[in-house]
């Protein structure tokens, strides 16, 4: 049951003892996004036992004025999913914010899952909320 993580899969075989062993892969792509929604809104220091969890605090980087600001929060959304989501490998995180949307940063993640002997391809949109949360899609 590698489409979960720990505690997720101790839940669901307390439930679905008859489960064990079968892979779901919407179950994990569920269970991926729910943990990257986790650590992609949590600020980095705010977890005692691993300061580098989360991302930095975007709301004060301005994404209009220039790549810079940009190409750091692809970097620090790279870094964290790299360290705290291992199953995801060849992660690309770029920037897709387009015309009408300009007032919304929007972000595309690309990356490989190896579940079940292959090696899956997955696509994550998020968006950077005025607010500073980070909206997670697949």
């Amino acid at each position: 049951m590698e489409d979960q993580r720990l505690l997720e899969r101790l839940r669901y075989m307390a439930r679905h003892p008859d489960a064990r062993g079968n892979f779901d892969q919407s179950r994990l792509m569920d269970s991926i996004m729910s943990y990257l929604r986790q650590i992609m809104n949590s600020k980095q220091g705010n977890a005692l036992t691993a300061p580098d969890f989360g991302v930095p605090d975007f709301t004060n980087m301005s994404t209009h004025e220039g790549n810079d600001s940009v190409m750091e929060i692809e970097r620090a959304i790279t870094e964290t999913i790299t360290n705290y989501e291992p199953r995801l490998t060849r992660v690309k995180v770029t920037n897709a914010t387009e015309g009408a949307q300009a007032t919304l940063v929007q972000f595309k993640i690309e990356a490989s899952v190896i579940a079940d002997g292959k090696t899956i391809p997955v696509v994550f949109e998020t968006i950077l909320t005025p607010n500073g949360r980070i909206e997670i899609n697949a």
